[in-house]
């Protein structure tokens, strides 16, 4: 459910905004397309931008609407890497699936062949990665709400995530802030390749 939810809010969301702005949520999405030469760098540090603006935005939002004292995960769903797999996987995981994402985005968005069909396969692919994902406990792909969840989590919330919900530095830090960059340089420059 909580898959199909993301895979759903994603291609509402490309459908919504991909006229205005090509519908670029994800930040790796945004860096793969600025190194493979589709996005300048200008407008790919402007979508980042924007992206951040509105992890903030929906943030607050969500704090508005699921005070911590109601969020049954104690930490405004931020996640928390599964013992069970370990860090390893959550990484390899996040690279794959992204990879995944930023290779059906290339396919889709940038080729001229879906046409306007293109947010469906892309919401077939946020909804694989987070059915693959969410069981690691690491479904990172979208690294600027991770990030700005748990900013807002640590500043401007007043209640401290319960220490059992509270992810490591490593989970929070490593695994989203190295393989976003790791992720869509591996796109770009495969995908650039496939092309020629």
């Amino acid at each position: 459910m909580v898959a199909s939810a993301f895979g759903m809010g994603i291609l509402v969301l490309a459908y919504a905004t991909g006229h205005h702005s090509g519908g670029q949520i994800n930040c790796a999405v945004t860096l793969s397309l600025v190194l493979g030469g589709q996005v300048p760098w200008f407008q790919g540090l402007a979508n980042f931008i924007a992206q951040m603006l509105g992890s903030v935005l929906g943030a607050i939002i969500l704090t508005w609407i699921f005070p911590c004292e109601m969020d049954m995960t104690n930490s405004l769903g931020t996640n928390v890497v599964n013992p069970a797999f370990g860090y390893g996987a959550a990484f390899s995981g996040e690279v794959a699936m992204t990879f995944l994402l930023c290779y059906v985005v290339w396919e889709t968005a940038v080729t001229a062949r879906c046409g306007q069909a293109a947010c469906i396969p892309i919401g077939f692919a946020v909804f694989l990665a987070h059915v693959v994902l969410l069981p690691i406990g690491a479904s990172l792909i979208c690294v600027t709400v991770t990030h700005l969840i748990l900013l807002l989590q640590m500043v401007a919330l007043s209640t401290p995530p319960a220490p059992s919900a509270r992810p490591s530095s490593l989970a929070c830090e490593v695994v989203p802030s190295t393989s976003p960059g790791t992720r869509a340089t591996l796109a770009s420059i495969s995908l650039t390749c496939m092309q020629r």
